[in-house]
Formats: structure tokens, C-alpha cells, sequence
């Protein structure tokens, strides 16, 4: 079911066109494919990124992270994301650490 999911927020996240390759040659569709996998992968690890740093924030306030709470995690939320929108990166910025210690007991 996973995997339905992920293929729906890939054709979700794809440019114009309903998720049609409107190319004819192999190598420009699987350059459009490998391009959508990538921008994809990005925004789930950004999101699960942002969902960790919101239960440390949680479990720092002394609040219990429960299963219930977990099972309506998804990595594939798309609310927050503006497709269509203008982006101008800023490379001054500096890229926060990602948190890969993150540790949640779970109580029976």
C-alpha cells in the first residue's frame, strides 16, 4: 500500500502535463523519471525532516509521543507545498544537521 502512496505523491509532484512523458526518446523520459524520483525523494526527506524536529519539540515539552499520534505521520503531506510557486535558493544559508539520534519510547 506504501508503495500506491509513493506513486501517487511522484505524479502529484510532477510538472505539467497530469504525469504524461510527452517525450518520444527513451533517454529524455527516463531523464524526466530519474528528475521527478529526485525532487520526490527531496521533499519527503524534507518532510520527515521537519516531522522530527516538531516531536523533539514535543518531547522536549514534556509531551508523550504515542502510536496514535505516529500513525498520522505520513511523509508524503503536501499541504505546506507551494508547486507552482517563484523559489530563489539562498546558498548563505547554512543546512541544519539532520537528527538521525531521535529517539521515541513508546508506551504499551
Amino acid at each position: 500500500m506504501s508503495g500506491q502512496f509513493l506513486n501517487d505523491f511522484c505524479k502529484w509532484l510532477m510538472f505539467g502535463g497530469d504525469g504524461i512523458i510527452a517525450e518520444n526518446l527513451r533517454h529524455e523520459q527516463q531523464k524526466v523519471i530519474k528528475y521527478n524520483q529526485l525532487v520526490s525523494n527531496m521533499t519527503i526527506l524534507h518532510n520527515v525532516q521537519n516531522m522530527t524536529r516538531a516531536l523533539k519539540e514535543l518531547t522536549k515539552e514534556g509531551i508523550e509521543i504515542t502510536p496514535d499520534i505516529l500513525a498520522d505521520l505520513s511523509p508524503y503531506w503536501r499541504k505546506h507545498i507551494n508547486r507552482f510557486g517563484d523559489y530563489r535558493p539562498d546558498f548563505d544559508i547554512p543546512v541544519s544537521k539532520l537528527e538521525y539520534d531521535l529517539l521515541i519510547s513508546l508506551m504499551p
